[in-house]
């Protein structure tokens, strides 16, 4: 019995080294490789939705909306639109302006995040980048 044990061990010794050989060569390899700089440039709602999910992302989409004048927030957080604002591009946008229209006086900020959070209105989140960043 003493003898399966040693043979056992020795097989596990042996595939120990031959994948710790493996994967000090994969790491060479690796580290040699030029940084390309080339990759996928993430928008600011991508950003916003890995750092903080569908909420930062609305809140994102809120404060370019504000800054580009098409929605105004009161100080009692109150979001109304801006009556001839052009429709915009950027669906997470135009889905802010789509609520929005559907209540005359507008949402309480609160409001408005928890409504455009519903599934309903995100059939694919994340939002596909559309190199509006």
């Amino acid at each position: 019995m003493d003898y399966v044990l040693v043979v056992a061990a020795l097989g596990l010794v042996l595939l120990v080294g031959i994948a710790e050989q493996r994967v000090e060569r994969e790491r060479r390899r690796v580290s040699e490789l030029a940084f390309s700089g080339v990759g996928h440039a993430l928008s600011h709602y991508e950003l916003a939705y890995l750092s903080g999910g569908p909420r930062r992302a609305i809140n994102t989409a809120l404060a370019v909306l504000a800054t580009a004048g098409a929605i105004r927030v009161s100080r009692g957080s109150q979001v109304t639109p801006v009556y001839g604002a052009p429709p915009s591009p950027v669906p997470i946008e135009q889905a802010v302006l789509d609520v929005l229209a559907t209540r005359p006086g507008g949402y309480r900020a609160g409001e408005l995040r928890r409504e455009l959070a519903a599934p309903r209105h995100w059939p694919s989140w994340p939002p596909a980048s559309n190199g509006a960043a």
